[in-house]
């Protein structure tokens, strides 16, 4: 997970571990990566009198500092499992709704109407084509010709 985080996140996360002095706390690996990959172009500014959730607005950044505080930080057994409960219920809802969302029974019908639909034969006859005459197939081979070059 921590390969693919962005350097605008690196450098969040550096600022607000900072800030609430909880940089050291991480595995050194984890601290020069994040010191390595940060973008130190990016303006952010932590406030600690405001509340994280209300500064932070991107998911990955949320992700990022959740996983560090569930993983490195929180030395808590009980706030540790509080918080792998609700991931837990979190994904559970979450794969919940991506099945009801993509339910096969449901899944070529329109929104508004989730029913599925049943078709006679007259709906559902074979529509005929007709064979290219002379001049569509003269005019083809020439289409193909400028094409090739």
């Amino acid at each position: 997970m921590i390969g693919q985080i962005s350097s605008i996140t690196c450098e969040k996360i550096y600022i607000i571990m900072k800030e609430l002095n909880l940089f050291k706390e991480l595995p050194n690996e984890k601290q020069l990566f994040i010191e390595e990959k940060r973008d130190k172009n990016c303006k952010f500014e932590y406030d600690t009198n405001i509340p994280l959730k209300q500064q932070i607005r991107d998911k990955e950044t949320m992700i990022v500092l959740s996983y560090l505080f569930l993983k490195y930080i929180n030395k808590d057994k009980k706030i540790k499992q509080i918080l792998l409960n609700r991931y837990k219920d979190n994904e559970i809802k979450y794969q919940q709704e991506l099945k009801e969302k993509y339910n096969t029974n449901n899944l070529f019908c329109k929104e508004s109407n989730r029913k599925v639909q049943n078709y006679t034969n007259q709906d559902l006859q074979m529509i005929e084509c007709k064979k290219p005459n002379l001049l569509s197939k003269l005019l083809g081979k020439i289409k193909d010709i400028f094409l090739r070059k």
